[in-house]
C-alpha cells in the first residue's frame, strides 16, 4: 500500500511540476502591461477619430447652412441642420405622393383613350398597338 501511495505522490507531484514548469511572472506582468498599453492606445486613437469624425460632420452641416450657421452653437447647428433635413425629407415625401397620384391619372386616361387610339390605329394602318 505504502509503495501505491508512493508512487501516486510522485505521479502528482511531476504532474503539477511539469504544468508550472513554463510560468513565468516576470513574462506574464510585462505582457499584461504590453495589452493594457495597447488598450489605451486604441481608445486613444478611437477617440481622436471620433473628435475629427464629429469637427467634419459640423463642417459639412455648416457649409450646408450657409450663412444662417453664422453664431451658432454646434447644438444649434445640429437641431437646425436636422429640421432642414427632415423639412426636405417632408417635400420630397409630398412630391412622391403627387407623382403617383399624377401617374395613375395618366393610367387612367391611357386606358379610357385606348379603344380611340386603337380605332385611329386600324383606320391608318389595319391593324392596332394592342
Amino acid at each position: 500500500m505504502k509503495t501505491i501511495a508512493r508512487c501516486l505522490l510522485t505521479v502528482a507531484f511531476l504532474l503539477c511540476t511539469a504544468a508550472h514548469a513554463d510560468y513565468d511572472p516576470v513574462l506574464e506582468a510585462r505582457e499584461a502591461a504590453q495589452r493594457k498599453a495597447a488598450a489605451q492606445k486604441a481608445a486613444k486613437e478611437k477617440a481622436e477619430n471620433d473628435r475629427l469624425s464629429r469637427e467634419y460632420a459640423l463642417k459639412t452641416k455648416r457649409a450646408y447652412l450657409g450663412k444662417e450657421a453664422n453664431g451658432l452653437t454646434d447644438a444649434q447647428v445640429d437641431k437646425r441642420y436636422a429640421d432642414k433635413v427632415a423639412e426636405a425629407q417632408a417635400k420630397a415625401r409630398a412630391a412622391s405622393v403627387e407623382g403617383v397620384k399624377q401617374f395613375s391619372e395618366a393610367q387612367a386616361l391611357s386606358a379610357k383613350s385606348r379603344p380611340q387610339a386603337d380605332q385611329s390605329m386600324r383606320g391608318m394602318y389595319g391593324k392596332s398597338l394592342t
